[in-house]
């Protein structure tokens, strides 16, 4: 049986136990009630206002239905100005984005009621969004947001880690433990979710000409927009069995969900990788949303997608462009071993899957077709994967105007001259319509605005990534977003393969104040 993973309750169990409850409200609800029962009231249906400490400004709409607003843990999302509690879908609907720093499309949505000028509950709740508004302070730091990206989540670690994949699984991969820690550590610190068409876009200007524009950014003071992303989504074949989630898909009533085999070979159905660990914690922390961004999910294409063997290339055997070459026959008999009855049917239900993907807010990305360095690779075989990639990938999932380059290969240097049209390979890229292009970068921060592109440095947060603090606490790797000593899985195997240790490290002190004396492999 696979571990028991820890849900967000724990959390917030843990943040109890630092002095975070919400006992005041809780006390304050309680002298309400006794309140109104003394008065004979059989039902609490009262609408009122209420302060709510610190309490997040709003956020964009959101396509899923309005959460409970019990369930939202309002207390913890907060800021310096009141809200008003109600059990009318309205309220609940227009509180939501103003949670999210939407305070405009907040105040949209009651003014959309007819008469909500004579109704003292919807004037109440502009008053309390407009107060919201005033305290949100326009961000200025466009060259410091950072952008943290994961591979698929590790489920089962013990699986993981004792797999044939192990070295590579403990270097570029993150359990689930891990990043449910990540992201708790990243909210605590203020950071809150932005995605990049919000950060900047493509405008017609007044001369007709389209140029890349810096977008206007409101929060609370304290606040840090960054972005996330998680690369190959696709659930490869090489990891059937090892520890992670099989697919994404739609549960009966229409949920984007995790399909996750067990070790005894049942199947389970729930919140097993970045997306739906994410959705969870966002139910609970809208706050952590910045007017209804989520992450950003990147594609390969030749194993297919999301979880279903899509590639006509390798799994239709009537596939008309399939290039028969020794190599590719040789792959095609050792890693693509079954061709895919389903595949008109699996394509389908893909494409209904993205959809899904999208309303929820999240944006899709290219990887690549062939998981290609962009970099070394020659101008022909970029352009013979870009079209593979539109063929095989676009095509179910809609068009996308981001690419995030595998391996970070780039297909620049760092300076604005390698991003014109006199690098074909670029140009290429841009006239497929990408706009966004996003490399590796282990610094905290890298962007770049061209007058047609936007470019960001992404940094890996995994096993690799957390050793190298642990090795060089000095370097600032992920000391800004999360303590590594409280996130990092003991399971792993020490030392982390990709990192060169200094000889006068001491890997087994670390190891001992870790408790992971048994996991140093020689």
């Amino acid at each position: 049986m696979a571990k028991k993973r820890r849900s967000w309750e724990d959390y917030q169990k843990k943040k109890i136990k630092r002095g975070q409850s919400g006992a005041p409200i809780v006390i304050l609800l309680v002298l309400l009630v006794i309140a109104c029962a003394g008065l004979g009231v059989v039902a609490w249906v009262c609408l009122r206002p209420v302060t709510l400490p610190h309490v997040q400004p709003d956020q964009a709409s959101s396509t899923k239905a309005p959460v409970e607003y019990e369930t939202w843990k309002a207390t913890e999302a907060a800021a310096d100005g009141a809200l008003v509690q109600s059990s009318d879908p309205v309220v609940q609907a227009a509180n939501l984005k103003a949670m999210q720093y939407d305070y405009d499309g907040a105040i949209a949505q009651i003014q959309s009621i007819p008469g909500y000028a004579d109704n003292e509950t919807y004037v109440s709740c502009i008053q309390s969004y407009e107060s919201l508004k005033s305290q949100a302070v326009q961000w200025t730091d466009y060259d410091k947001i950072t952008h943290i990206f994961f591979h698929s989540l590790i489920v089962d670690s013990e699986l993981a880690f004792e797999s044939y994949k192990s070295s590579d699984y403990d270097q570029v991969m993150t359990t689930i433990e891990e990043f449910k820690d990540i992201m708790q550590s990243m909210y605590d610190k203020g950071y809150v979710l932005i995605s990049l068409h919000k950060i900047a876009k493509m405008e017609t200007q007044p001369d007709g000409t389209v140029q890349m524009v810096q977008q206007p950014i409101y929060l609370p003071r304290g606040k840090k927009p960054f972005v996330l992303s998680e690369d190959d989504v696709c659930y490869y074949e090489y990891m059937t069995g090892t520890g992670f989630a099989t697919k994404l898909c739609l549960d009966e009533n229409g949920k984007v969900v995790n399909e996750y085999v067990e070790r005894d070979g049942s199947v389970s159905y729930g919140s097993y990788d970045v997306l739906t660990v994410l959705e969870d914690f966002i139910e609970t922390h809208p706050d952590f949303s910045y007017q209804g961004s989520k992450g950003i999910l990147a594609f390969t294409g030749y194993d297919g997608i999301l979880g279903y063997r899509t590639s006509d290339f390798w799994y239709n055997e009537n596939c008309d462009y399939y290039v028969s070459t020794p190599a590719n026959d040789k792959e095609k008999r050792e890693d693509h071993t079954s061709p895919n009855e389903n595949i008109e049917q699996d394509k389908q239900t893909a494409r209904e899957v993205a959809q899904a993907i999208r309303d929820l807010g999240w944006e899709l990305a290219s990887h690549s077709w062939g998981h290609l360095n962009m970099t070394s690779t020659s101008y022909e075989h970029l352009v013979w994967d870009t079209d593979m990639w539109e063929r095989e990938v676009e095509s179910i999932i809609g068009d996308t105007d981001i690419i995030l380059y595998p391996l970070g290969a780039d297909v620049g240097d760092w300076r604005p001259s390698q991003y014109t049209f006199e690098n074909e390979k670029f140009k290429k890229l841009w006239d497929v319509g990408f706009r966004y292009f996003c490399n590796v970068d282990s610094t905290q921060y890298w962007l770049q605005y061209g007058s047609n592109y936007m470019r960001q440095g992404r940094r890996n947060m995994d096993g690799q990534m957390m050793f190298k603090q642990m090795v060089y606490p000095e370097k600032v790797l992920t000391s800004d977003l999360f303590d590594v000593y409280d996130v990092f899985d003991r399971r792993r195997p020490l030392p982390v393969n990709g990192i060169t240790v200094p000889e006068d490290f001491d890997l087994q002190a670390l190891a001992d104040s870790l408790g992971m004396s048994d996991r140093i492999i020689n």
